[in-house]
């Protein structure tokens, strides 16, 4: 059987696949237990099935497949997937075959013009589900049940990783609303069963933990919006109630009447928000909050201390955030100036009103790189923001130093304090008699994997000698290069899958620059906190610390040790990096010349 969440617990070995009777899978797509039930909405990725299925079959465990849906509604593409899978597994073998499948899937139910819009929403629907399905944003548990916590979003860093989010699925929201009045009638109610409902409660529940997010951490900071966005929450929370009557009450005319839950179990995740109590003192008036400007409790630095932006790198194409946002029931009218022209600001003047989604606005600081000085590494400028009678000033820094060393180097390269890695993206790999690390399509929180082939070997890696193992291992590396000296902590997330079989374990072996290997395992016992956790977030994480390291290029190499070990990413912290839940953004790559 899988683990419950979709992650296959072992295979048959070598003779277990001689036995007369054959071997068989039991998989889950809807599941009732602990660490959390996930039984309102089907959204395990199409990806992660065919990854799992077709080890299966490639392990010649094929005899019985058996697929749990706990109800048929609203399972139906998963059921159809698992059956053709069954069916004729061979198209399945490339990982790409699962985004044709979604869209052949699509196309016979609405068309063909139709499925060119629908299948990347559900694709897409599918993704985000990934990094964190909508049963388990309330961050609670069950068996025993919890109740639920603040999520694991950052909303003051990367962008505002919580906002972008709650875009993603804004974006296909508005895809499928605008579809719906285009639909034709006769289709118009599996439209809304299949794709509707649960792409739009999907984005419903997400917004209403994270508008409730929003509003507990402004209230924190004395922004008025905090009222906005606890209203906003509340409202989510309320049109998953209309949505799922309409589902129960006029789809079909009333046929599928109470067959849509939108509280299984009753559990806490499904409540409407909880919402604290929010007190604003409004003696400021107004003010600002450069990104990544807060502290530990998530409160606004204070004022007398120089705010100031992230730095700046010419070979990035970065943006950060200013918001400016009242404290107090008054108009103010702001206008922004910059020290430099080299500084653009997405907005230079407005109105802050105490009307609902007027009370905060967030501006978008960009450079200029043709304007800004040449060759310089510290380069310094100021945005003045001026309203209400004052003004609250923001610091920009940049580094425009364009060495040879940097300015023809391809591959990573540190970005305040960090470094971030698709690990399909690596630099160079080496296979060995026929062993490698082979770049899966269409999976993991990246969309593009590495996973370690063939997923039997005829001989087990030997671990005890490290130039051998060097040696006859297949590898891929990584350049990167960092700005300054440093004792780099290295974060390598893999998927959280579990031995191919019972000679196996989940290792891996990490070394910088050829020096000393450091073996991983990333295999988790029984239903332990950290499977838990792994199975909540789709992702298994270890950490390698390497001897300090000089400024300038370094290369990460990553070892093959056991197949079907599955690397999604990997974070280098030189001393910058922010917590943080979603994926970040690659820092850098290829050739950087501008």
């Amino acid at each position: 059987p899988d683990d419950n969440y979709g992650y296959i617990q072992r295979l048959n070995n070598d003779a277990e696949q001689k036995r007369a009777g054959g071997g068989g899978v039991y998989y889950h797509t809807s599941y009732w237990g602990r660490p959390h039930d996930y039984l309102w909405l089907s959204s395990t990725h199409p990806s992660l099935i065919r990854e799992e299925m077709m080890k299966a079959f490639e392990m010649k465990t094929g005899r019985l497949w058996v697929l749990n849906v706990g109800d048929i509604k609203p399972h139906e593409y998963n059921i159809e997937m698992f059956m053709d899978m069954a069916f004729d597994p061979l198209p399945f073998k490339d990982g790409r075959y699962s985004k044709q499948h979604l869209l052949t899937w699509v196309e016979k139910i609405f068309g063909k013009e139709n499925a060119q819009i629908i299948e990347p929403v559900l694709w897409q629907y599918y993704q985000l589900a990934f990094e964190r399905k909508p049963e388990f944003m309330g961050w609670s548990q069950t068996e025993p049940t919890t109740q639920t916590k603040y999520t694991g979003y950052n909303h003051f860093y990367y962008g505002d990783e919580a906002q972008r989010r709650i875009d993603k699925y804004e974006e296909i929201e508005k895809e499928v609303k605008a579809l719906r009045s285009q639909i034709a009638s006769k289709d118009a109610d599996a439209f809304y069963q299949l794709v509707y409902y649960p792409v739009v409660c999907a984005s419903l529940m997400n917004k209403k933990f994270l508008y409730r997010d929003k509003s507990w951490l402004y209230a924190k900071q004395n922004r008025l919006s905090a009222s906005d966005y606890a209203a906003l929450s509340k409202q989510a929370y309320d049109s998953i109630v209309s949505e799922t009557a309409y589902y129960n009450n006029n789809v079909a005319d009333g046929k599928w009447k109470n067959i849509m839950s939108m509280a299984p179990r009753g559990l806490p995740v499904y409540d409407p928000p909880v919402l604290t109590e929010i007190k604003i003192d409004s003696s400021a008036v107004w003010g600002l909050a450069p990104e990544g400007f807060v502290n530990k409790d998530s409160s606004l630095v204070s004022i007398s201390n120089k705010l100031q932006l992230p730095q700046f790198n010419w070979w990035e194409n970065k943006k950060y955030f200013v918001d400016l946002f009242l404290s107090d029931d008054k108009v103010v009218n702001w206008s922004a100036a910059t020290s430099s022209k080299w500084i653009s600001l997405s907005q230079e003047k407005g109105t802050l009103s105490p009307d609902f989604g007027k009370k905060q606005l967030r501006i978008w600081v960009t450079i200029d790189w043709s304007k800004a000085p040449a060759d310089e590494e510290k380069i310094s400028g100021t945005i003045s923001f001026t309203g209400g009678g004052k003004t609250l000033s923001v610091q920009v820094a940049c580094n425009n130093l364009k060495d040879d060393k940097l300015k023809n180097f391809k591959g990573f390269i540190e970005s305040n304090g960090y470094v971030s890695i698709h690990a399909s993206n690596f630099s160079r790999q080496t296979n060995i008699a026929g062993r490698r690390w082979e770049v899966v399509d269409g999976l993991g929180h990246t969309g593009k994997v590495i996973e370690a082939f063939p997923l039997q070997l005829k001989t087990k890696i030997d671990t005890s000698n490290s130039a051998l193992l060097k040696s006859t291992t297949p590898s891929v590396e990584y350049d990167f290069y960092t700005l300054a000296a440093a004792t780099p902590e290295i974060t390598i997330y893999t998927l959280p899958t579990h031995p191919v079989n019972n000679n196996y374990s989940m290792r891996y072996a990490v070394s910088i620059d050829d020096g000393a290997l450091q073996i991983v395992n990333f295999r988790t016992a029984g239903r332990s906190e950290e499977w838990k956790q792994n199975v909540l977030r789709n992702s298994a994480s270890r950490k390698v610390v390497s001897n300090l390291l000089a400024a300038g290029k370094h290369t990460l190499k990553i070892y093959m040790i056991d197949p079907g070990v599955i690397i999604d990413r990997i974070l280098i912290n030189m001393g910058g990096l922010q917590k943080a839940y979603s994926i970040l953004e690659e820092t850098k790559r290829g050739s950087i010349v501008q």
